[in-house]
């Protein structure tokens, strides 16, 4: 596919290429000329046209670490792929500043919306629904986008990444699923031979944690998280962050806790 050519008045119609010669009409003269004057202004200013490309190549290898691949942040920043990957390398000197502010506005884990990701919170949540008795056939049911085969796969852990569009799914499967029991005694006995555990001993936050190993006990995680949490807050006086923070978990993922432990208490007195 071509790409279209430049209006005239602009910088791309006055330069041109190795294949379309270069204009001069007077309308092409008044944009290059106003496009040096804007970029003598920004030099002035403090904001150069061009930068240093070693602390964009730093980020690129700190979104790398984090299990972003150069297509996901391609597509995060706007940038062209081949750009991304010819900085990830760090044998150019420099980069046009408005490319370097975009990719270094990317953060890692952003959310990405093509290419693969690594399986270990897809393979913790499918496990988690078996455990509380839900099928490949129902969790794939919950999204168009995927399949009972897929589900069968991922939860078996044959998969070392899945594709965002099914890490997605699988979230949502999960949302969907979770607060309910199911029915299916098999997979419920296949998640207790495995040593599964159910949604229960789970939060948001240690799906993806491939350090957080979930406790056993017969406490459920996120009731012990939720007491643990209102004794801080109602005897010590803490704030909701500040008990998130002394747990070592999100605000967000407490307030879960609490607000299941309170809504299986209610199911309990009724």
């Amino acid at each position: 596919m071509t790409r279209p050519i430049p209006a005239h008045g602009t910088q791309g119609r006055y330069k041109g290429t190795s294949t379309r010669p270069p204009c001069r009409c007077v309308k092409c003269i008044a944009g290059w000329t106003r496009a040096c004057q804007m970029r003598i202004l920004a030099q002035l200013g403090g904001r150069p046209a061009s930068v240093a490309a070693k602390p964009v190549t730093q980020h690129i290898a700190m979104l790398q670490a984090a299990s972003m691949t150069t297509g996901q942040i391609a597509e995060a920043s706007g940038i062209n792929v081949s750009t991304v990957r010819d900085h990830a390398r760090g044998t150019l000197p420099t980069i046009h500043r408005t490319t370097a502010e975009k990719i270094l506005a990317v953060q890692p884990h952003q959310q990405a919306t093509i290419g693969f990701v690594p399986a270990l919170a897809s393979i913790r949540r499918l496990r988690a629904l078996y455990a509380a008795g839900h099928t490949a056939h129902a969790i794939a049911a919950t999204h168009p986008d995927l399949q009972i085969r897929s589900v069968d796969y991922i939860v078996r852990g044959a998969r070392r990444f899945v594709s965002v569009a099914n890490q997605a799914a699988i979230a949502h499967a999960y949302v969907q699923l979770a607060d309910i029991q199911g029915a299916s005694r098999r997979t419920q006995a296949r998640a207790k031979a495995e040593g599964w555990v159910g949604p229960e001993y789970w939060d948001e936050d240690s799906f993806d944690d491939p350090h957080f190993i979930p406790a056993t006990r017969d406490t459920p995680r996120y009731i012990r998280l939720a007491e643990d949490g209102l004794e801080l807050e109602h005897l010590q006086g803490y704030t909701r962050q500040q008990a998130a923070n002394r747990l070592g978990v999100s605000k967000d993922a407490l307030q879960q806790a609490i607000s299941r432990y309170r809504a299986a208490q209610t199911q309990a007195a009724a």
